[in-house]
């Protein structure tokens, strides 16, 4: 499941619009961002500030792998980054129980807003 709120796990599961899955072509365009993205040429051109935030309990992308980027990232470009877990949040964060996602939201707010 991506989110620990059934009634909320119940709509993602039973849409109202006629394309549950994702599409081929988000797939194929995550693919193709992440290729770019590990690249350390690519890496070391970054300079913007980046704020990563990811659930404590991801089931979809390796939180390790994430925190390995982020390392890396840092040594090749010192880019200014904000990273954060949410805990008890699986991932789809903003589709969680309100006491998950308000925090969540709280960060971003703070960190868009300096």
């Amino acid at each position: 499941r991506l989110t620990t709120c059934s009634e909320r796990f119940k709509e993602i599961t039973n849409p109202c619009y006629t394309h549950p899955e994702s599409s081929l072509s988000w797939f194929a365009a995550c693919c193709e961002a992440q290729d770019f993205i590990f690249l350390e040429e690519n890496i070391k051109k970054l300079n913007i500030p980046i704020h990563i935030f990811f659930a404590q309990i991801e089931t979809v992308v390796s939180n390790k792998k994430i925190m390995d980027w982020v390392v890396k990232s840092f040594k090749l470009c010192g880019t200014q980054e904000l990273h954060c877990s949410f805990f008890q949040a699986k991932h789809e964060i903003f589709n969680e129980r309100s006491e998950i996602y308000q925090p969540a939201i709280k960060r971003v707010r703070q960190w868009l807003l300096g």
